[in-house]
């Protein structure tokens, strides 16, 4: 299921995370493992989120973003092929659902949010 699509204006946000490159069959592990040293070291020095967590490094720029919130396995949310490894910068998404803590895939929340030029 779908919610959106919407366009929005967003603030530049700051970001806090661990950079690492792994294939994409690594990342189920990969993900909830760095997640989780990165909100030990947020609860052990007083940081509190300002947002879910996504997967993307530096700072989120601020901008018009097309959003939608995909409900449902991440399987369904495809990729953004590119070739000869090339990024594709303009897209991240936020999980609104923990997998520690929903159990059920069907349940999972992820916005999708891609910068308009």
């Amino acid at each position: 299921m779908i919610k959106g699509p919407k366009v929005e204006e967003r603030a530049e946000q700051p970001t806090l995370g661990i950079r690492t490159q792994v294939p994409m069959s690594e990342l189920p592990k990969v993900i909830p493992e760095l997640t989780g040293q990165v909100f030990a070291w947020m609860g052990k020095n007083g940081v509190e989120p300002a947002g879910a967590p996504f997967i993307k490094p530096g700072v989120l720029p601020a901008g018009r973003y097309a959003t939608l919130v995909y409900i449902g396995d991440y399987a369904g949310l495809g990729t953004n092929p590119r070739p000869a490894g090339d990024a594709f910068g303009a897209r991240y998404e936020s999980y609104f659902k923990d997998p520690m803590n929903e159990p059920d895939p069907a349940k999972y929340e992820t916005e999708v949010a891609i910068q308009l030029a």
